[in-house]
């Protein structure tokens, strides 16, 4: 009610990609709890066997991420491979759906770091 109606503390999923691209909930890390409408960073390990990774910033609800950035463990940005949101004209997603989903190509790295800033819509 008082400009907190979006704010919740959340748990990121990532799911860990095998050689072929798939995901299942065997291979998954959990993020740390984070509050919805601030910003957030941390930084994941990842095994030599997880070429991409799929991170879900909420589950079971709309959200945006805004200022979104991934990068590998030299300070790279990562490109977003896929994503099931829509860009906006500032540069946040925005995702409609119930699943909430972004793919990361990761191969030559075994730690990235997240963060960004998510909100529920």
């Amino acid at each position: 009610e008082y400009g907190f109606k979006n704010h919740s503390e959340v748990t990121p999923k990532i799911y860990l990609g095998d050689e072929n691209g798939l995901f299942s909930e065997e291979r998954t890390v959990m993020g740390p709890k984070i509050q919805t409408g601030s910003r957030f960073s941390f930084s994941v390990s990842l095994p030599d066997t997880a070429p991409v990774i799929r991170l879900d910033p909420l589950e079971g609800q709309r959200c945006s991420v805004k200022n979104l950035r991934i990068t590998g463990g030299n300070g790279e940005a990562l490109p977003v491979l896929h994503c099931n949101g829509s860009y906006l004209e500032d540069g946040s997603l925005r995702f409609d759906t119930l699943d909430p989903q972004i793919e990361i190509h990761t191969q030559k790295y075994s730690h990235i770091t997240i963060s960004g800033i998510i909100e529920k819509l």
